[in-house]
């Protein structure tokens, strides 16, 4: 899962024009350093990390649909 989260906020930054230059990613949330171009909002870029993620995550591993059901990932 950790991988797939990897590729996740990868593809949204390629998307967005975001270079990462340093990030980790541990088992309850991610750090990023990044380099963003002046037009986009840093909140902008976590909001559609986060609704990436989480629409993504949950349908590729089902496991974490029942863990966290009625709860937010």
């Amino acid at each position: 899962m950790r991988l797939r989260m990897r590729n996740i906020c990868r593809q949204v930054c390629h998307e967005n024009e975001v270079d990462i230059l340093r990030g980790v990613l541990t088992s309850d949330h991610v750090q990023m350093f990044v380099s963003e171009p002046p037009k986009l909002a840093i909140s902008d870029l976590v909001c559609k990390m986060r609704g990436h993620s989480s629409h993504k995550v949950p349908r590729e591993f089902p496991e974490l649909r029942r863990r966290y059901w009625g709860r937010r990932f």
